[in-house]
């Protein structure tokens, strides 16, 4: 049986029904530190490669939206070509599962040294949405569905 199933702006459509899905629970490390880690090294393909081909992500840094792999990796290319090095603190941040779905939700503070060599420390909300994925010819594991991040004041400001 096939279901689509509504996942945030997206539909996913299952090749087993819903409730088989939720009894299912991927086993893969936790997806929010692999990505983080591909972050700080500032690596854009290797970020790249944990996203889902239909992935949409809204960058702070970038101030724009990107939907599917062209757009997404033009993005994360131009954002981790403005910076030498970044750190990121996953400071307030929660994972919730639901089968074949994670979403990762909170606060992070992000340290940036700026190709001038000028240092950037900001808060950001941030969001992702994790999805399952196995595909013939890829490891499975988890990928990217939507990735959203804004900046937040700091207490002290």
């Amino acid at each position: 049986m096939v279901q689509a199933v509504p996942i945030m702006h997206h539909t996913l459509t299952l090749a087993a029904p819903l409730a088989v899905m939720l009894a299912a629970t991927p086993t893969a490390a936790d997806p929010l530190e692999i990505w983080a880690d591909a972050w700080r090294a500032n690596d854009a393909p290797a970020l790249l490669a944990l996203y889902a081909p239909q992935a949409r992500v809204v960058s702070a840094f970038m101030q724009d939206a990107a939907e599917g792999p062209a757009e997404v990796s033009q993005l994360l290319a131009s954002e981790t070509s403005n910076a030498t090095a970044r750190t990121l603190h996953l400071a307030r941040m929660t994972q919730r599962q639901l089968g074949p779905t994670r979403l990762a939700s909170g606060e992070a503070v992000a340290v940036l040294t700026l190709n001038d060599g000028s240092v950037w420390r900001c808060l950001l909300r941030l969001s992702l949405v994790f999805v399952w994925h196995e595909a013939d010819g890829e490891a499975a594991g988890w990928r990217v569905l939507d990735h959203h991040s804004s900046f937040a004041p700091f207490a002290d400001e």
